[in-house]
């Protein structure tokens, strides 16, 4: 049981500590942390960096649809809105936005201008 509990624990705090991690499964760890009792603290920063890779995700899918649509106005705001929140982050460093869709959309919108 100890055993188990420590690999779940183990597990989870691995996917926290990466810079960018997939949903679904920081969401299986965090489930399996729950049903053998991890520590509630290590539970709760793993929902609260799930809640952070979902704002992400969001985030990238935005882009993508802004750069679809050809909507320029759109996408200049959510690149301007990842410069800021980037610098807002300080030491931790830039947003963990996927690379080739940040410069899909700088690309895209050098285009439209």
């Amino acid at each position: 049981m100890i055993d188990s509990r420590k690999l779940k624990e183990t597990e989870l705090l691995d996917l926290v500590r990466s810079e960018k991690a997939d949903c679904a499964a920081l969401k299986a760890a965090i489930t399996a942390a729950e049903e053998i009792t991890v520590k509630a603290k290590y539970i709760k920063k793993g929902k609260r960096f799930l809640k952070f890779m979902e704002y992400i995700r969001d985030f990238e899918q935005n882009i993508q649809q802004a750069i679809a649509d050809k909507d320029k106005e759109k996408l200049t705001s959510l690149l301007d809105r990842i410069d800021f929140e980037s610098a807002q982050m300080g030491t931790n460093g830039p947003l963990p936005i996927d690379a080739k869709i940040l410069n899909d959309g700088k690309g895209n919108l050098a285009k439209m201008k």
